[in-house]
């Protein structure tokens, strides 16, 4: 059922909320030829300064794409360890092969592996990737190997005899001949939102979040023999998840093999982990030598104060400095907000150039997961190639690894990402905008020189760059385990504390977490998994927070409300951004803002777009991301499915009895973000009321100008303050309420404390009468 606006909801009140010159230094360069001459050049150009439908384009793997695809298949690096890797996975129960991105680990292993025969007993090979974007791109590159190797080899692919089956599919029989025709038969992949494959698919690329889940049904993986961790580098949270239960699994089932692929050369650890002969593990190590190019690499001489308008800066003199058709530039951002900024602010450049200048020939291009996979498949897109484009691509680290963009020359890179870190005396995450390790600067640096001789640009100094930490730190060591604890519980793994992590996380974490779990009811006083609720709230795709509010709207009759809201917080950012238009943009807002806070505000814009016929124009008009909308709906339609699957009504509290709409919909909230309550102090600050922390409202929040006493946040985002993000008033008896166990006594003291100051007040106007 499509959700349809109800009208009449809360009526929105009307009260809502340089340039610099950059020079740099070359600091190393494995080809030397021209670079001081290329430094010159720079800093000439930058002295004068500058004011502030699924259809996807050919894919290019690499610079042989005109040879047969077997042959462009020969010439990748892996080629000539083929030999090596199947008798090493023959051999060993876990192969851990290293190598630089673009050697062609993703796309070839598994083929490998099929044209050996390890899909003979109907079983199927599994290659997990961190990102949506990753899955995908590998699965469709793969599948266009095997159909033209098919359609070359007359017929007659070489593979084992199982490959010839019918397989069955919701639309039908595929035949070995047409399973090779399409995505989704022979090679498939799943992802949120998106799956192509049947039941009898033998090459399967999915998230490790997806794998995840399809180990709470199967926890011995038995559709598969072999299981490959691609990435396994970048130490998500997810990955380091996944190996652990992989080392379990592999003793339960000796002949399932496990590949763990990563782009770095620090293998070490994974072999360690996996090398337990007392438990019959082997391992080994097989590293594949990269086809890098030389990367200059250039610093700034120093510091720069806006490393957004600096990149602009920087984009701009390598589009002026150097060749046309010399090759497109990645810059590497921390988050979509600053993606969309400098987009604006280079097309602001490129409108000012006139028709005929030269920047016309610049097209700038996002890159983070929140696209959709439509938008983000364009940067693969060659027609840019072929009209003289030089292609922008400005994205955050999901460039760094999980893909190969071969067009890419220039990398500008701004030093930073944006993660999440778990702050346990608080018990919450917060966003904190951190500098990169530099194992990460490298793999910027390395994305200029996949198919030819490149050049990077980092917006720090030599100095800074030699301060930064070697590695980045595994995910599982700095976030919040709630989610990871849930579905452990979910797959029948009690003693968490002696599970054998990789990397295992500090101990106050997995306490906090425990607790956090037992305050959501998902677990019981024992740390067993609770019935319903806690087995409900593991099936969600989402974390436990989200899932405790949308179990417990049901309850409380605004399940389609709830719905509508944790949608919205799913894509962040619904607004585009712009700082020439940003008076307009806040207008906008303000047509939909209400005085109880951003929850109901987000709440406001999707039912106004529900009413506007989900109309793109209606969304430009108003200044709202069209894609964003479309990509709420899908994470409607996403949680409305479990609802409907544990017998949730989906139903709006404006069709019941209730004098007070708005206080049940800010109830509910507080029953999943409990932890993130906070009062107003003297001086305009907020303290939260579980950690004593100071925070601040952020400046695009609706309340950011009308501070209430008490208010309830999403998350937090670190800067040059700690900022409350998506924020709602809320009454202190709510807490209480809603949560008695954790905030009677506290919320007790806080009024008392409130009144003692009312009390002053209130004697000091008695004596000035």
């Amino acid at each position: 059922m499509k959700p349809q606006a109800k009208g009449g909801f809360w009526k929105p009140s009307s009260a809502a909320s340089s340039s610099e010159t950059t020079s740099y230094t070359i600091s190393s360069s494995l080809s030397s030829s021209s670079s001081s001459e290329y430094r010159d050049s720079i800093i000439r150009s930058t002295s004068s300064g500058i004011g502030e439908d699924d259809q996807v384009g050919e894919f290019i793997y690499n610079p042989f794409r005109k040879l047969s695809m077997n042959e462009q298949r020969k010439r990748l690096p892996i080629y000539s360890y083929r030999n090596c890797i199947l008798y090493l996975v023959e051999k060993y129960n876990v192969v851990i092969v290293s190598g630089e991105t673009a050697s062609g680990k993703t796309t070839q292993i598994p083929q490998y592996l099929f044209e050996a025969g390890w899909c003979s007993n109907n079983q199927s090979i599994v290659c997990t990737q961190p990102r949506r974007i990753s899955a995908i791109a590998a699965a469709k590159r793969v599948f266009e190997e095997k159909k033209a190797s098919f359609m070359e080899s007359g017929n007659n692919s070489g593979a084992s005899s199982s490959s010839s089956i019918g397989i069955s599919t919701r639309s039908g029989v595929i035949t070995r001949e047409n399973s090779y025709m399409e995505l989704g038969g022979l090679v498939g992949y799943c992802v949120q939102f998106d799956a192509k494959y049947s039941d009898y698919s033998r090459i399967k690329f999915m998230t490790d979040g997806m794998l995840l889940r399809e180990m709470m049904v199967d926890p011995l993986l038995s559709d598969y023999s072999v299981v490959m961790i691609d990435e396994a580098h970048e130490r998500s949270i997810k990955t380091d998840l996944l190996m652990g239960l992989m080392k379990k699994v592999l003793q339960k089932r000796p002949e399932l093999r496990l590949i763990i692929s990563s782009a770095t050369l620090d293998a070490e650890d994974f072999f360690r982990f996996f090398n337990v002969p007392q438990l019959n593990l082997s391992s080994y190590i097989v590293s594949i030598e990269g086809r890098n190019f030389p990367v200059d690499v250039f610093h700034v001489q120093k510091p720069v104060s806006n490393y957004i308008t600096s990149s602009l800066q920087c984009v701009l003199n390598i589009h002026r400095s150097e060749p046309p058709n010399s090759g497109d530039i990645l810059v590497f951002l921390t988050g979509q907000q600053e993606i969309e900024e400098l987009i604006s602010l280079l097309e602001e450049e490129i409108e000012k150039d006139g028709k005929d200048g030269i920047l016309q020939t610049l097209h700038p291009l996002p890159l983070y997961a929140g696209l959709s996979m439509e938008e983000q498949m364009r940067i693969f897109d060659v027609s840019a190639q072929q009209s003289a484009i030089r292609k922008v691509i400005i994205s955050t680290n999901i460039a760094e690894t999980s893909i190969t963009i071969p067009s890419i020359r220039y990398v500008v890179d701004c030093g930073f990402v944006k993660e999440r870190v778990y702050d346990y005396r608080a018990n919450r995450d917060c966003l904190v905008v951190a500098e990169i390790s530099k194992a990460a600067a490298e793999q910027r640096a390395g994305r200029a020189g996949r198919v030819s001789q490149g050049k990077c640009f980092r917006l720090y100094t030599e100095e800074d760059f030699s301060k930064l930490k070697e590695n980045t730190v595994p995910e599982i060591q700095k976030c919040n385990l709630t989610e990871c604890l849930l579905q452990m519980k979910a797959m029948g793994i009690e003693n968490l504390v002696f599970f054998d992590f990789l990397s295992p996380p500090p101990s106050q974490n997995m306490a906090k977490s425990l607790e956090t779990l037992y305050a959501l009811g998902a677990i019981d006083d024992d740390g067993k998994l609770t019935h319903p609720l806690g087995k409900q709230m593991a099936e969600f795709p989402t974390d436990p927070f989200i899932s405790k509010i949308l179990i417990q709207s049901g309850q409380m009759n605004c399940s389609y409300e709830i719905l509508i809201i944790c949608a919205m917080l799913s894509v962040k950012n619904v607004f585009v951004s712009s700082r020439t238009i940003q008076d307009r943009i806040e207008n906008a807002k303000k047509k939909f803002s209400v005085m109880e806070g951003d929850h109901l505000t987000i709440l406001n814009i999707y039912l106004a777009y529900l009413n506007n016929k989900k109309s793109s124009n209606w969304c430009y008009d108003n200044f709202i991301n069209y894609k964003a909308m479309q990509r709420a709906e899908q994470f409607y339609h996403q949680y409305e499915k479990f609802l409907k699957k544990f017998h949730i009504p989906v139903q709006s509290i404006m069709d019941s009895p209730h004098d007070a709409p708005s206080d049940i919909i800010r109830k509910c909230l507080i029953t999943g973000y409990f932890s993130n309550a906070a009062l107003r102090q003297h001086d305009g600050s907020y303290r939260s009321i579980k950690g004593n922390q100071i925070l601040h409202i952020h400046p695009n929040s609706v309340l950011f100008k009308y501070p209430p006493e008490y208010v309830l946040f999403t998350e937090l985002l670190f800067t040059t303050k700690v900022f409350m993000r998506d924020v709602s008033t809320i009454q202190p008896e709510w807490l209480v309420e809603m949560c008695p166990q954790l905030y009677e006594r506290t919320v007790d003291r806080k009024a008392r404390e409130i009144e003692a100051r009312l009390d002053v007040v209130a004697n000091l106007n008695d004596e000035d009468e």
